[in-house]
């Protein structure tokens, strides 16, 4: 991948610049995703990170939520295995 930021729309509609840690792809469901940061730090100094799905042969500032609890279980096991490794 050659962009390393994503701009995304934050609640007050400002345009803010978030690293990209990493894509990936999920073949069962056909879909790719972005895990970038969410310019936060947790409440025992962990960094945020924050998943979103997308369509690599669109914009990659057009990002669509994660909001399915399969899916979200599927991307929370992805981001601790790449976490672990």
């Amino acid at each position: 991948m050659e962009n390393t930021v994503v701009k995304i729309l934050d609640d007050n509609g400002n345009l803010v610049e978030h690293n990209i840690l990493f894509t990936f792809e999920c073949e069962e469901l056909g879909k790719s995703y972005i895990a970038y940061d969410g310019n936060a730090i947790g409440s025992v100094g962990e960094q945020t990170i924050c998943v979103a799905s997308y369509d690599p042969n669109v914009d990659l500032n057009k990002l669509e939520p994660v909001t399915d609890p399969e899916e979200l279980k599927m991307v929370n096991d992805v981001i601790n295995q790449i976490m672990e490794d």
